[in-house]
């Protein structure tokens, strides 16, 4: 189970360097206004534009390459930090598992963790668009 465990951290930081290699999306309005119209790119309204910009297209496709193994990745750390019968990770309330969670540590998973939660919004996606329905980001928000 040890092995499993430091399998499932490698595995997540290199998911994590996989999103690293696209290129940090483009801050300049030079390049913001070729990607799209300001009514297209509608930044602040929590609208993504029809046009993502190449950054965020990248972003998404790799979450939807990686999304079933990195769900079933962060599903078994999960569960294995604490005892209880209950599979679901949503409602899981057993006792901590004590060596586990010291394992997890160790590896630094939760800063792992925070960093692949953090990149895709360094790499092209706007934070204000989770708010939408847009369905290419569907994947992205459940990670």
């Amino acid at each position: 189970s040890v092995f499993k465990i430091r399998g499932s951290a490698i595995a997540l930081q290199t998911f994590a360097d996989v999103i690293s290699d696209v290129p940090e999306k483009a801050t300049d309005t030079k390049t913001i206004s070729r990607l799209a119209s300001a009514a297209d790119y509608a930044i602040g309204r929590g609208h993504p534009p029809r046009e993502l910009p190449s950054e965020g297209i990248e972003v998404l496709r790799r979450v939807h390459n990686g999304f079933d193994f990195i769900m079933a990745t962060l599903n078994l750390l999960v569960l294995n930090s604490t005892f209880d019968e209950d599979d679901d990770p949503m409602s899981r309330d057993g006792p901590p598992n004590r060596l586990m969670q010291k394992l997890l540590r160790e590896l630094n998973v939760i800063g792992v963790v925070m960093n692949l939660v953090q990149l895709p919004f360094t790499r092209g996606i706007e934070l204000n668009w989770m708010t939408s329905n847009d369905s290419r980001l569907r994947r992205l928000k459940i990670v």
